[in-house]
């Protein structure tokens, strides 16, 4: 299978071929984009990661369990 880029909603952006050399998937997202699966990721994932990231979990997160704590392990 090769690589390449996917929108949210499932689409190919840009795609390597597969001939097997090596090769670059390179895509421009515009966040302007009129694009549904552009404009989705930019109207909702990226605004609930931000809040999410600046602390609307915190009061959630487990301390001092060890399941929890130790990151190197399962």
């Amino acid at each position: 299978m090769p690589s390449g880029i996917v929108a949210p909603g499932g689409r190919w952006l840009a795609r390597c071929p597969a001939d097997g050399r090596p090769a670059l998937a390179v895509a421009d997202i515009d966040p302007d984009s009129r694009d549904e699966d552009i404009r989705m990721a930019v109207r909702y994932a990226r605004p609930w990661r931000r809040s999410a990231r600046a602390g609307l979990y915190d009061e959630r997160l487990p301390v001092g369990d060890a399941r929890s704590d130790i990151r190197t392990a399962f």
